[in-house]
């Protein structure tokens, strides 16, 4: 019975170690940045307008989620790929001069809440709004006026 018992466990540790070896790539990244706090961030700058009712192709899945507004047309402006990890922040720059702000408040398993602030080429706050996003779940924040329309910011978290 001992000799069957270690045969048994000669098998099982190598077959152990083998299963946790083939779990997929991305299984092993999502839990990284989750153990690291760090959450990636994908955020888009567009143009709402009722000037026309264009949607620009790379806004093709938020079509839905942009028939809320009043806006008929919607064109993609920027495109940031962020990453914020602790209470981190990253700021870039966008059209008219503004600076865009986005601060990690707080993340756990369900969600991450965040802040956006807009500030305008004088550095006074235009937007500033706390707001929650689902894991790996996408929010609209509504901007400032822009030419004929608003800014509209999409924002998706990913950890």
């Amino acid at each position: 019975m001992n000799r069957f018992r270690s045969m048994f466990l000669a098998l099982a540790l190598p077959l152990a170690t083998l299963s946790a070896a083939v779990r997929p790539a991305d299984a092993h990244a999502d839990e990284d940045r989750a153990k690291a706090g760090k959450v990636d961030l994908e955020v888009r700058v567009v143009y709402a307008t009722t000037d026309h009712d264009r949607i620009d192709p790379a806004l093709e899945k938020l079509r839905r989620k942009m028939s809320h507004f009043k806006y008929t047309g919607f064109e993609q402006l920027d495109l940031r790929t962020l990453q914020v990890s602790g209470k981190g922040r990253e700021t870039f720059g966008v059209v008219g001069g503004r600076k865009v702000e986005v601060e990690l408040l707080s993340k756990t398993d369900e969600k991450a809440r965040m802040r956006l602030r807009m500030l305008d080429k004088g550095g006074r706050t235009i937007v500033d709004i706390t707001f929650s996003v689902r894991r790996n779940g996408e929010a609209i924040v509504a901007g400032p006026r822009h030419k004929n329309g608003i800014l509209v910011l999409p924002v998706k978290a990913s950890y």
